[in-house]
């Protein structure tokens, strides 16, 4: 075998090598391209949660927000109700009794546990008030005493609620 021979032959060799070679080069390539799509996939999946997140912490702490706004303009209605429960030369129970009820329904709807129990028993209170409007004066007095109580007691917990001093 001459040395052309063995130059021929290495040079037919050589080819399917090459092919070989090229191949794997290509594979390798395809291998990194879908390594680096996963992994812009897995980044646009963790920044699209995290947009996700931040906008429903934000739509959360609005609604706390409108929620405690709604709380205190119902506990505002409830208090006016009473202190106008007081100035009535003459309560009416129908009137009356429905504005302190409904002004309570509405702090038992938004507001917590506690300022809606206090909220109730201001109300059960100036119900008694009304009922009892027309015993003598010294009863009447005592039976305001108690409402005076309970709205005490009740704006005492209303400040907890708000974050303000007890």
């Amino acid at each position: 075998m001459g040395p052309t021979s063995i130059a021929a032959l290495l040079a037919l060799t050589s080819i399917p090598v090459s092919v070989l070679v090229a191949r794997w080069q290509a594979r390798t390539a395809l291998a990194q391209v879908e390594a680096t799509s996963r992994s812009a996939i897995a980044q646009a999946e963790a920044t699209y949660r995290a947009a996700v997140d931040a906008v429903e912490a934000k739509a959360n702490a609005d609604r706390e927000q409108w929620l405690r706004i709604q709380g205190v303009e119902a506990c505002a209605r409830l208090l006016s109700a009473v202190d106008a429960l007081r100035s009535q030369a003459m309560p009416s129970f129908l009137r009356d009794r429905g504005e302190i009820h409904g002004a309570y329904y509405m702090v038992e709807a938004i507001c917590s546990t506690e300022v809606a129990s206090r909220a109730q028993v201001l109300d059960e209170r100036c119900t008694d008030y009304i009922r009892g409007f027309h015993e003598a004066p010294a009863e009447r007095e005592d039976l305001w005493d108690r409402v005076r109580g309970a709205r005490q007691e009740f704006t005492r917990e209303l400040r907890a609620y708000l974050g303000g001093d007890a």
